[in-house]
C-alpha cells in the first residue's frame, strides 16, 4: 500500500510538472490572449465598437437627409478624419488618428447599403494592457430602411503593432488581430451591439519565447456584453471596458 502511494504522489508530482512546462512553452497566456482581443473590439481602447458607433453615426445621418425628400443623398459619398482621445478621469487612455471614407449605394433610388473603409493608428494604456498599433476596417451596413430599429452590420477589422501585458507573464508581443463579423445586430439610436458573432485570429512573436497563434469566438448578448472564449475558456467581456472575467 505504502508502495502505491509513493508511486501515486510521484505521478501527480510529474503530472504538475508537466503542466508548469507547458504553460511556461506558451509564448503567451490564453488570459492574454483574450486581452487582446478585448482591447480590440471595446469603446474604451477605441477598438470596434468605437468604429461601429461612428459609422452608426453617419450612417443614420444620411438617411435621415433621404427621408427628408433629399433624393441625392443616394449619390452620397464622403471622407471623414477623426482624431480621438478619451474622456477626462478614464482609467484607459488612448488617442487615435481615423479616416473614413463612406459611400451609400442605393437601389430603386432608395438607399440599400452603407460601405465605410477606416484606416487608423494610435496607443492606448489600460490597466492589465497597452498597446501602440494601426489597422483597418471594411464594414458593410444594410437595414438601411427606415421602418427597422436595428442595422445589420458585416466587417472585416485588422491591426497590427505592439501589445505590452500588465498580467501573468507580463509579456511584449509584435502582434496582429483579424477579427470577422457576421451579421452584427446594431440599435439605430443607441449604437448598441445587440447580438451577432465574430471569429478572431491573434498571431505574432515574443522576444525569446518564440512566435504564437491563437483563435477565439465572440457572441455579443446585448447589455454591451460578449461571450469570448479562447482555447475552450470562456470570458464575458465588457464592449464598454474592455474588463474580461471568467464565465
Amino acid at each position: 500500500m505504502k508502495t502505491l502511494k509513493a508511486t501515486f504522489l510521484t505521478c501527480l508530482v510529474l503530472a504538475a510538472g508537466a503542466c508548469k512546462d507547458d504553460d511556461e512553452k506558451e509564448a503567451v497566456s490564453n488570459d492574454e490572449a483574450a486581452e487582446m482581443i478585448a482591447s480590440s473590439l471595446a469603446e474604451s481602447s477605441s477598438g470596434f465598437a468605437a468604429v461601429v458607433d461612428q459609422s452608426a453615426t453617419v450612417t443614420g445621418s444620411v438617411v435621415d437627409a433621404y427621408d427628408g425628400g433629399r433624393t441625392a443623398t443616394c449619390g452620397f459619398e464622403s471622407d471623414l478624419t477623426l482624431n480621438v482621445t478619451n474622456p477626462s478621469g478614464s482609467s484607459v487612455t488612448y488617442s487615435f488618428a481615423y479616416t473614413y471614407h463612406y459611400e451609400l449605394i442605393c437601389e430603386n433610388d432608395a438607399p440599400k447599403t452603407m460601405e465605410v473603409d477606416v484606416t487608423y493608428d494610435g496607443e492606448f494604456d489600460g490597466p492589465r494592457i497597452s498597446s501602440a498599433h494601426e489597422g483597418t476596417a471594411d464594414v458593410t451596413i444594410t437595414k438601411l430602411e427606415n421602418t427597422v430599429v436595428t442595422y445589420s452590420i458585416d466587417a472585416h477589422y485588422q491591426s497590427a503593432g505592439t501589445f505590452q501585458s500588465k498580467i501573468r507573464n507580463r509579456n511584449s508581443t509584435s502582434s496582429s488581430v483579424d477579427i470577422t463579423l457576421d451579421d452584427v445586430v446594431v440599435d439605430k439610436a443607441s449604437h448598441q451591439i445587440l447580438s451577432g458573432t465574430a471569429s478572431a485570429t491573434i498571431t505574432g512573436t515574443v522576444t525569446g519565447k518564440g512566435s504564437f497563434t491563437y483563435t477565439g469566438t465572440i457572441v455579443f448578448n446585448g447589455n454591451h456584453t460578449a461571450e469570448l472564449t479562447v482555447k475552450g475558456i470562456k470570458y464575458i467581456l465588457n464592449l464598454t471596458t474592455g474588463s474580461i472575467t471568467p464565465a
